[in-house]
């Protein structure tokens, strides 16, 4: 499964040396089918609740029927909301005892596609659907298969982070469109608290945030960018689970901010960042400010490269890859900049190996790694760090490259990074000063 992981396109990523599928964060089986069963048992007293309000469900009357019901005509109305709404109840009782986590799926489904099929869609059970059905994949029984749960608990979670990240960008798109023709848009100081006006006119309701806000439309707008960040980057915390917990968190509370406010209930979504998140199984314990800062989508990489020009520098390790024309060329400009304070090392070599230890065997090399005080940064990190050690104009580079988040760097790298051998030939070594040679250690 590991050897799988390593040559995928995506999940080798993981694969890092902190990643979500290293030793020291993959969880085991148990640990996994122990969330699971919580989220049912949560799921479950959602439900009972709603079996209570059965009877106004079964007075409503279908506009037209969604294709997960079209079967529904065939039967008696009342019949089939009572076999779907207790069903669910029975499934998710058993669920939690024996995992048949299909059958969940299945039948939630179905009750979910009749909530919209009244004339409005309804959001409030979508991401629901997405642990829902990804949790029908995650094995059980056999600890064997902790990895393979792992991979597809990570998988659960990518899928709602990555409808957060699509709700952002749709906000973004729409009000870079809005700014331009000069209507109210994300980016107005005013955004919020005309649209929770228009709220509170349509619904005649209010709340007193809500009317605060409005009246102080300053504090509004920095809450409506936030708000934009958190789900825009969200897709981002996947594989950085220091964040994990903290981003559930923050989505948690954006949801809650909105209910408080506008009347607009998210429970549902926050069941599913419960789970996924905030319980996350890949994150640790230990809580540390300073590791949420620095991994920061967009601004964490800024803010951990300043930190890092400020410190007190110590003996670092670069690890390239030996057979790479693109990472000898980079080491020749490295050595030009009178480099200092730092030794090369070949990834797969004895210093990696004694750094790294079991994990590496597996974790993801395709990248150069930059080791200082305990730490490894990654990709265009490991190389802002590299260049920030040079000791002529060479560090401008690594100033420059400071203040461009590593998220946007990271892109190119990767796109750049499978095709750097086929693009320049490794055909010779340059040869080091005696001086030089004493950097290079195995």
């Amino acid at each position: 499964m590991r050897k799988q992981i390593k040559n995928h396109f995506f999940w080798k990523y993981g694969l890092t040396h902190d990643g979500i599928f290293s030793d020291n964060r993959l969880p085991n089986l148990k640990s996994l089918l122990i969330i699971i069963r919580l989220f049912y048992g949560v799921l479950f007293y959602v439900m009972f609740r709603e079996a209570q309000e059965i009877d106004s469900l079964v007075s409503k009357t279908i506009s037209e029927p969604l294709w997960p019901i079209i079967w529904i005509d065939s039967f008696e109305f009342a019949h089939v909301v009572y076999f779907l709404v207790y069903g669910t109840v029975l499934c998710l009782s058993l669920a939690m005892i024996f995992t048949e986590n299909w059958k969940v799926f299945i039948i939630f489904f179905q009750y979910a596609a009749i909530i919209n099929s009244f004339g409005k869609i309804s959001h409030i059970y979508h991401h629901l659907l997405i642990p829902l059905f990804g949790f029908i994949f995650v094995p059980s029984g056999d600890s064997k298969n902790k990895l393979r749960a792992s991979v597809f608990f990570a998988s659960t979670t990518l899928f709602l982070l990555f409808a957060y990240t699509i709700s952002g960008w749709w906000k973004l798109k729409t009000g870079i469109k809005q700014a331009m023709i000069g209507e109210d848009s994300i980016f107005s100081i005013n955004s919020l608290s005309n649209h929770m006006a228009r709220v509170f006119i349509e619904t005649n309701e209010s709340s007193v945030i809500g009317e605060w806000l409005i009246y102080n439309p300053i504090y509004g707008s920095i809450l409506m960018l936030l708000a934009l960040y958190i789900e825009l980057c969200a897709i981002f915390i996947l594989f950085r689970p220091d964040l994990h917990r903290f981003w559930g968190l923050s989505i948690a509370f954006m949801h809650l901010g909105i209910m408080t406010t506008m009347k607009i209930n998210f429970p549902h979504s926050i069941i599913a960042l419960s789970v996924l998140l905030i319980a996350s199984p890949f994150a640790q314990d230990k809580f540390s400010l300073k590791n949420i800062i620095f991994q920061l989508p967009l601004f964490g990489s800024i803010i951990s490269g300043i930190a890092f020009l400020n410190s007190k520098k110590k003996p670092s390790i670069l690890f390239y890859d030996g057979d790479c024309g693109v990472c000898d060329g980079l080491i020749q400009i490295l050595l030009k900049g009178k480099i200092s304070g730092i030794s090369f090392s070949p990834l797969g070599g004895k210093s990696y190996s004694d750094i790294y230890s079991e994990q590496a065997s597996y974790i993801e090399i395709d990248t150069v790694l930059f080791f200082s005080q305990g730490r490894t940064y990654m990709r265009t990190q490991a190389l802002t760090r590299a260049f920030l050690l040079c000791n002529n104009w060479y560090k401008l580079i690594g100033l420059v490259m400071i203040i461009i988040p590593s998220d946007i760097m990271d892109f190119g790298y990767w796109l750049f990074a499978p095709f750097r051998k086929k693009l320049i030939k490794f055909n010779y070594c340059s040869l080091p000063s005696e001086k030089q040679r004493k950097m290079f250690i195995a």
